[in-house]
């Protein structure tokens, strides 16, 4: 499938499913509540699902919330692995694959979750190295892929989407943490938790460019339709996002609010959102130009997804997902 007909395909679930939205501003439309911290969060536009990870302690596992992304209530929570931190779906397949660790022993691995059935299919080993362990996880329908950062080994672990097998490592030189990929070049932006983003070829394995933006780089978004590739700067204090063409020229820096975390980009809308984790704020960047034209405040903010069936932004932080409009 070609990145035309996926375009396609999320038009058609915009067309489908989408709200009628004032031009004004973002506004926050509902938040839910749960019990424990929420980590990460993502969804599959064509089915207008989101998922979030909530952490229980210490019990014998963590949950998966489903949230309908129509009524924006909780319809389901699935047991999953403790130690579970951040999640990505593959559209095609209806799979949410979730990174956990333990760490006494230190065992890693993905959890497989079947998005028609709610129920767990596998959960894939993937290291028992000490270390940071799985920072990161990005899924190319395109190619039926999940890779994912695996911080104690410096690989970039490849997961087939379909087998639901471990295929292969890429070598990163520095630890990897967010990633991001863009199926219509194929390229992979991951972020080294320094002052560097790498851009590399999955098909060769190799690391085509290292860019050089910001002082510590953790996650990373890409606008599939542009190509322009989102980095927040997560510095304590006021900061910057830094946006980078597809092939890492900088395009701008952005200012942003304190210590920003999260980042996701609606490419039907153009806009971009980063959560900013120290102020409870969220800043609306414009793709077209480039610059930050709204901060939304009050929000507990860490993680965050753009809904581009639905143009609504869905913020984790602290014991929440916080529901916002993108306009």
């Amino acid at each position: 499938m070609r990145l035309s007909a996926m375009k396609n395909l999320l038009a058609v679930a915009a067309m489908a499913v989408a709200v009628s939205l004032p031009a004004t501003a973002q506004t926050v439309s509902s938040q839910i509540s749960f019990t424990e911290p929420v980590q990460g969060i993502t969804e599959n536009p064509l089915t207008n699902q989101i998922y979030a990870v909530v952490t229980l302690g210490a019990g014998t596992s963590d949950a998966l919330v489903v949230i309908n992304g129509k009524s924006d209530t909780v319809t389901a929570t699935i047991p999953i692995p403790n130690g579970s931190y951040v999640p990505a779906v593959d559209i095609l397949t209806n799979r949410v694959f979730v990174t956990n660790c333990t760490f006494s022993p230190l065992s890693c691995g993905v959890t497989v979750v079947d998005g028609f059935k709610n129920k767990v299919i596998t959960t894939i080993p993937v290291t028992t190295t000490t270390g940071d362990g799985l920072l990161g996880i990005t899924a190319d329908p395109l190619r039926g892929k999940i890779y994912v950062s695996n911080g104690s080994d410096h690989v970039v672990d490849v997961i087939n989407a379909y087998t639901n097998t471990l295929t292969g490592k890429i070598t990163i030189a520095g630890e990897p943490w967010g990633l991001a990929i863009n199926p219509d070049n194929n390229r992979l932006y991951v972020t080294l938790g320094g002052s560097e983003v790498a851009i590399v070829d999955p098909a060769t394995q190799a690391t085509l460019q290292t860019v050089t933006v910001g002082e510590d780089d953790y996650n990373v978004a890409v606008n599939w339709v542009s190509g322009n590739v989102f980095v927040p700067n997560t510095l304590f204090g006021f900061s910057t996002t830094a946006v980078l063409d597809k092939k890492g020229n900088v395009l701008s820096q952005v200012q942003v609010g304190e210590a920003p975390e999260g980042v996701d980009v609606d490419p039907i809308t153009n806009l971009a959102f980063v959560a900013n984790s120290s102020d409870n704020t969220v800043t609306v960047i414009d793709g077209k130009s480039n610059t930050a034209t709204a901060t939304v405040g009050g929000i507990p903010a860490f993680f965050l997804v753009a809904n581009p069936a639905t143009q609504k932004v869905y913020i984790s932080g602290g014991e929440t997902v916080t529901v916002m409009t993108e306009k």
